[in-house]
């Protein structure tokens, strides 16, 4: 995965009026957006319908424009959340965050498929144990589900705790990607 870090500094100076193409597609998981900018994924999220969908995408991208369709960085991603990967491709993302959730969400890609790990787990990683509130609540902002897995983090109580597509929708990816897991692993 390339992270193409975009900082609200960023975007205020450059990002500002930018095209976004984005496109519907069927996972395993449920219907999704894909959105992506001129240097790649910023948006993946659940919609049953195409609207509220294209509602989240504008609430996060106020200031831009948005075009149907999709393009190489919307395969890519999408290539990686089918059940037939053979091949996986380099994904590049554009995210906007702060420092502090663009940290959270790097140090997320390191909890392998299959794995869980929890809010104080993932505090005590990126350097900050005593942010486990703050850790959350970059979980919660995630722009890019699925590809940045904020599914595998769970409650130090070992319960699922909440997700922004709901608990059966996480507990359906996490036994999945235990279940591809041990194939890949025998």
């Amino acid at each position: 995965m390339i992270i193409e870090e975009m900082t609200p500094e960023d975007y205020r100076k450059a990002c500002k009026g930018m095209i976004i193409r984005y496109s519907i597609a069927e996972t395993l998981f449920g219907r999704v957006i894909v959105a992506s900018s001129q240097l790649g994924v910023c948006f993946l999220g659940f919609c049953e319908k195409q609207e509220p969908g294209l509602n989240e995408l504008r609430a996060r991208f106020p200031q831009n424009s948005f075009v149907e369709g999709s393009d190489e960085f919307q395969l890519a991603a999408l290539s990686l959340i089918q059940p037939d990967k053979q091949e996986r491709s380099e994904v590049r993302l554009h995210l906007m965050g702060t420092p502090f959730q663009l940290k959270v969400w790097k140090a997320l890609l390191s909890v392998p498929s299959g794995s869980v790990t929890t809010y104080s787990q993932l505090a005590q990683l990126i350097g900050s144990p005593k942010a486990v509130r703050a850790v959350g609540n970059a979980v919660g902002k995630n722009p890019v589900s699925l590809l940045i897995p904020c599914h595998r983090v769970i409650r130090s109580d070992g319960l699922s705790g909440g997700y922004h597509w709901g608990a059966d929708r996480k507990k359906c990816i996490l036994e999945w990607e235990r279940k591809h897991s041990e194939r890949e692993c025998c």
